[in-house]
C-alpha cells in the first residue's frame, strides 16, 4: 500500500474524524464532504507528482471581523475569527529551489526561489504571495527550499473573507513544516505573511487577516503596539443561539486598490 492509499484510509479513522470535526464543526454531512475533499485532494497530488516522499495536508482558514473593521489600521482593537472555510494543501518537497502548485480552477504556478527579489510583474499575482513569505523568511533566519503542492480553497476570492491571507498563512506553514520543523509561532507566521502581501504583492494591507487566520478560533487582537496583543476568547455562539452566516453576494474588493 503507497502513502497515498495510506492516508486516504487513515481518513477514516477516528482520532482523523475527531480532528475534522473541531476544524469544520459537526454539523449534518461534514465528515462526508470534507472527506471527500481530501481525498480528492489526495489523488490530484499523487496524479501530478506521484511521489515516494512524504506528502503532507496543512491548511489555513479564512477569516470573518466581528467588530473592529479596518481599525489594525489604527491601532486599535479587534475581534476575529476563523472560519471553517479554509485553503487546503496536499504538499510535498523537493531537492530544488522550485515551486510548483496546482489550484483548482486557475492556472499552474511556477516560483524559483533561486531569487527573492520583489518582481514588479508579479505583482498581483500568487507568485509574489510565494515569493515574498520566502524573502521574509530568509531574512529572518529561516530556512527555505522548494515544494509541489495541489490545492484546493472554498475561501472565496475577493469576498472579504482573506482568501489571500489564507494563502500566505498556509505557504508560511508550509516553509515551517518541512524546513523549519513547525517552530515558527502564530504572530511571526501572520507578520511575515503581511510583508508578502504588502511589500511583494503590491496591497497595503493591515495585520488582522493573516492574524486572524493564523491564531485559528475566536480572538480578540489588540495592534496598540508593534506585537499585538492576541487573546483567545471562549464564547459559544451556537449555546446562545447565534451563528454566523456567510452569504456569496458576487461583490468583490479586489477594485478598491491599484492593479
Amino acid at each position: 500500500m503507497n502513502q497515498y492509499a495510506t492516508m486516504i484510509r487513515n481518513l477514516k479513522s477516528p482520532e482523523v474524524m475527531e480532528r475534522l470535526m473541531h476544524l469544520y464543526g459537526r454539523r449534518d454531512g461534514m465528515l462526508v464532504e470534507q472527506t471527500g475533499r481530501y481525498i480528492g485532494l489526495l489523488k490530484r497530488h499523487e496524479e501530478l507528482f506521484h511521489e515516494n516522499r512524504e506528502v503532507l495536508m496543512i491548511s489555513a482558514p479564512g477569516r470573518t471581523e466581528i467588530g473592529g473593521n479596518h481599525t489594525d489600521h489604527n491601532r486599535g482593537r479587534v475581534l476575529a475569527a476563523a472560519i471553517n472555510l479554509d485553503t487546503l494543501s496536499a504538499v510535498s518537497a523537493r531537492d530544488d529551489m522550485m515551486v510548483e502548485i496546482h489550484s483548482d480552477g486557475y492556472p499552474a504556478i511556477n516560483v524559483d526561489l533561486g531569487s527573492l527579489d520583489v518582481v514588479e510583474k508579479e505583482k498581483g499575482k500568487t507568485h509574489a504571495l510565494v515569493r515574498g513569505v520566502a524573502a521574509r523568511m530568509a531574512e529572518l533566519g529561516y530556512k527555505i527550499g522548494g515544494f509541489n503542492a495541489a490545492v484546493t480553497s472554498n475561501v472565496m476570492s475577493g469576498s472579504g473573507l482573506s482568501s489571500s491571507a489564507a494563502f500566505e498563512v498556509m505557504t508560511c506553514a508550509i516553509f515551517d513544516a518541512f524546513y523549519n520543523g513547525f517552530t515558527i509561532d502564530y504572530k511571526t507566521r501572520a507578520k511575515i505573511s503581511q510583508y508578502a502581501e504588502n511589500v511583494y504583492f503590491g496591497k497595503p494591507s493591515g495585520l488582522l487577516d493573516q492574524m486572524a487566520s493564523s491564531a485559528g478560533g475566536l480572538v480578540t487582537v489588540d495592534f496598540k503596539h508593534d506585537d499585538p496583543d492576541v487573546r483567545p476568547m471562549h464564547f459559544d455562539f451556537a449555546k446562545y443561539g447565534y451563528s454566523l452566516v456567510v452569504v456569496a453576494t458576487g461583490g468583490n474588493h479586489a477594485d478598491l486598490t491599484d492593479d
